[in-house]
């Protein structure tokens, strides 16, 4: 029997890995779960965002200054309208 498994040692690794699988799977929903949560967390943040500034509680030139300070990347800066970070 050198060499070979035995049917129980067989079944065990079968086992072994239906659970390693199950494993993976139960971590990709979890991550996907905390992907659609933080999405929901940012619109969330966006829609009060736009409240406030409709009711007048947040002026559009406060959060572009907030913006101006905080985005970096060319792509995010044109979405909001803002002149290219100066480098330096």
């Amino acid at each position: 029997m050198s060499g070979e498994e035995s049917p129980k040692i067989r079944a065990l690794k079968e086992k072994q890995r239906k659970i390693a699988n199950e494993i993976r799977e139960e971590r990709l929903r979890e991550r996907r779960k905390q992907r659609r949560d933080q999405q929901r967390r940012l619109t969330l943040i966006g829609e009060l965002t736009e409240h406030n500034i409709a009711a007048g509680k947040l002026s559009r030139e406060g959060l572009l200054r907030m913006l101006d300070g905080f985005l970096e990347r060319p792509a995010d800066r044109e979405l909001f309208g803002l002149a290219p970070r100066r480098e330096g």
